[in-house]
């Protein structure tokens, strides 16, 4: 477990781990979906050039091979589960979502099964003339041409999490065990036993026939890989060298290649040579190790769902967004210092506005203090006689005074000690935010360019750029859009 979560981390870093015999399988993404989350992809044998592809909540479908996709389905008030392409009818989809299931034909969409409430839809597959839906609740099945649902009997309360055609036979992954039903004569019968409920015991999730030597099955489950070399009789673990327990989300064969199988997992994808049971990680292109489902065209071609998007292993259909050095995300902008000095300036707490007092206040003090004043004057004597007063005309009086102590000390600066850390405070507040903010929009540049301009994030993220150049055009009173208004003149 320890390797696996190494290479998970390599992967999730998009790292080299350095293993020798990776192959030469480089990946690369397909552009085109707006969706990042893709869940299924599928393939069509018959048309190569046809391909569908399931993000969270939308089908979309192509028709020349990846280059354009459109839109087909959008559900609203579920998730997609599962989808595949019917071969015997051009260009013709069914999807399952996590309570409804559809045929999605041109532009057509039809229903074609609602889950009872409570009910979650985990798959759905065609085998011969029945479409098959497994369910948390158990298998349905009905003709193709006639919708009429029946319960696989036995399965009822079952988690069925997938299904898979073999001959006459149905193989079941379910909660409780692998199984085999024959809608033909409507038998069922259980070859594996898992312990339901059991968070210790295996899990089945996919069975997949050998491409090379059909009697031999092989079964993923939440604790690594099984076999059976006897059509699904019997069961043993497979043991594989570097991912012997993994969850495994899903499990691969192309028709032809028998010498080894590949499997999806969170911890990455994974290529098991039958013969030795040796896991050789394919990380080269990928930027994440959660991978969710995968299928293969007709010449072999690997296409992977991730949930970073949709990644195939032949040459890229369309050209991925260019990077960009840091002088070009610099291009046009104002350094970060003019910036600062703008929010600064417009928010009256530059440096210089706290020297302007002090220097102010040494002025007051070489100033005298004028007074003017309009009054008579009236002067008064004492004789032996008694007092006499004389009271002299209205007149102008103005007098100049000066405390040159205070070219010293002013009692006023106390007042302006004060009045600075208010302002040295706000100052740093503010070069605070516009320093995270400055910063953050240059990242947020730098993300823009290295995506994908056609998936939703990324229109995100511009969203999230124009919100960061308003708020600092509020700090700096629009300085940052005229700075770069001005550089583009």
């Amino acid at each position: 477990m320890k390797k696996i979560s190494a290479i998970g981390l390599c992967l999730a870093l998009g790292l080299s781990t350095g293993t020798q015999g990776q192959g030469s399988v480089k990946f690369s993404k397909i552009h085109g979906i707006e969706d990042v989350r893709i869940k299924k992809v599928a393939v069509s044998r018959k048309n190569p050039s046809f391909m569908a592809v399931a993000s969270e909540n939308s089908l979309f479908a192509s028709n020349d091979g990846g280059k354009n996709f459109r839109k087909v389905v959008v559900l609203k008030s579920e998730q997609t589960s599962h989808l595949f392409i019917d071969e015997d009818l051009p260009s013709t989809l069914y999807l399952a979502g996590t309570r409804q299931c559809y045929k999605v034909g041109g532009k057509t969409t039809e229903r074609i099964f609602s889950a009872d409430e409570g009910e979650v839809i985990y798959f759905i597959a065609k085998h011969k003339s029945h479409i098959y839906i497994a369910t948390s609740d158990g298998l349905y099945y009905a003709e193709k041409s006639l919708p009429n649902w029946k319960t696989v009997p036995g399965l009822k309360g079952n988690s069925v999490y997938s299904v898979k055609g073999t001959g006459n036979n149905i193989s079941v992954a379910s909660d409780t065990g692998v199984y085999f039903f024959n809608p033909t004569d409507n038998t069922l019968r259980r070859t594996f036993v898992s312990g339901g409920i059991d968070e210790g015991s295996p899990k089945p999730r996919q069975i997949e026939a050998d491409s090379l030597t059909p009697k031999r099955l092989w079964l993923g489950t939440s604790k690594g890989v099984f076999s059976s070399s006897d059509q699904g009789e019997t069961w043993k673990k497979f043991f594989i060298s570097g991912a012997d327990n993994v969850s495994i989300n899903c499990l691969g064969q192309h028709p032809l290649e028998g010498t080894g199988f590949y499997i999806c997992t969170d911890s990455g994808f994974f290529k098991i040579n039958i013969a030795d049971g040796k896991a050789t990680p394919l990380f080269e292109g990928l930027p994440t190790s959660r991978i969710k489902w995968m299928d293969f065209d007709a010449a072999g071609e690997i296409y992977l769902a991730t949930d970073q998007g949709l990644f195939t292993s032949k040459n890229s259909t369309t050209s991925p967004p260019s990077r960009i050095s840091l002088q070009e995300i610099m291009k046009g902008e104002p350094c970060i210092r003019e910036v600062q000095e703008a929010a600064l300036h417009y928010n009256a707490v530059h440096p210089k506005k706290v020297s302007k007092w002090h220097k102010r206040l040494k002025y007051r003090a070489l100033l005298p203090r004028f007074s003017v004043d309009y009054d008579k004057t009236i002067g008064s004597s004492f004789t032996s006689g008694g007092y006499y007063y004389a009271e002299g005309p209205y007149d102008w009086g103005m007098s100049l005074t000066w405390d040159l102590d205070e070219l010293i000390w002013s009692p006023y600066e106390t007042t302006i000690d004060n009045r600075t850390k208010l302002t040295t405070q706000q100052r740093i507040d503010i070069l605070d935010g516009v320093n995270r903010l400055y910063f953050e929009r240059l990242r947020l540049k730098r993300e823009i360019a290295t995506s994908d301009p056609y998936i939703e994030e990324t229109i995100q993220k511009e969203l999230r750029l124009l919100e960061l150049t308003a708020t600092l055009d509020g700090y700096t009173g629009g300085f940052l859009t005229q700075s770069r208004e001005a550089s583009n003149l």
